[in-house]
């Protein structure tokens, strides 16, 4: 009776024990990078502060990325679903650097540009 309960002669049980191991390697897995992600991206941490929180990850490899997630600030889950993580980038001004006025004049100006770029036209 004992050695059907400590699983020697049940390879089966050995093979799902296994499978919970790897499962739970590739959970823990998964947590560290979303973590070191979310470290990373955020702008308002002081560099101390992510190197604690890297730290406190890999020393209490349970209890540091949860107390991270459940610790952080509730909008930093709008960087997540935005994308955005700094500022929004000016238009306008990339606009009147490419186009001299900020202006787009339409393909009618880019071929008269490009007409004088290349010369006098030869008659037919």
């Amino acid at each position: 009776m004992l050695a059907a309960v400590s699983g020697s002669d049940f390879p089966l049980q050995n093979i799902i024990w296994t499978m919970f191991i790897f499962f739970g390697l590739a959970l823990w897995v998964w947590l560290i990078v979303v973590v070191l992600t979310d470290v990373f991206a955020r702008p308002d941490l002081k560099t101390w502060e992510r190197i604690g929180w890297v730290v406190l990850s890999f020393v209490l490899p349970i209890i540091g990325p949860l107390g991270y997630l459940s610790l952080r600030s509730p909008d930093v889950g709008e960087l997540r679903f935005t994308g955005r993580r700094s500022a929004p980038v000016d238009d306008d001004y990339y606009r009147k650097t490419v186009t001299g006025d900020g202006q787009y004049h339409g393909l009618h100006d880019e071929a008269t540009l490009r007409r004088d770029m290349s010369g006098p036209v030869r008659p037919a």
